[in-house]
């Protein structure tokens, strides 16, 4: 987990609830997110600018990736499994959330 990762520890809640739950806040999250673009840059779905290198190049719109996991207590064994669901999360194009005992990646669109 690296520097923009955050972790949320639960209990008490069933997945499926928490899924809805979530899937309701990336939605209100997403919306939120493309109120700071021009509306070009959203039909396009990414911003032009100038990278690092001083060369143009196409930028991604914000998104969030949202691992969902279960059943340890272990710090070793939660960075291992989350980080493995966030690379399967962020390997989809927007928001998504990877759930494991669901073994499923849900997308947001906006």
């Amino acid at each position: 987990m690296g520097g923009d990762d955050f972790i949320i520890v639960l209990w008490g809640i069933k997945l499926e609830k928490l899924v809805e739950k979530i899937k309701e806040f990336a939605k209100d999250l997403q919306q939120a997110l493309l109120e700071f673009y021009k509306e070009e840059d959203r039909q396009r779905g990414y911003l032009i600018g100038e990278g690092r290198d001083g060369v143009k190049k196409e930028f991604p719109l914000a998104s969030v990736s949202i691992a969902i996991l279960k059943g340890s207590s272990d710090p070793l064994d939660i960075s291992k499994r989350s980080a493995k669901l966030k690379r399967e999360a962020k390997s989809k194009t927007g928001t998504a959330i990877a759930v494991e005992d669901l073994n499923q990646i849900l997308t947001i669109s906006p």
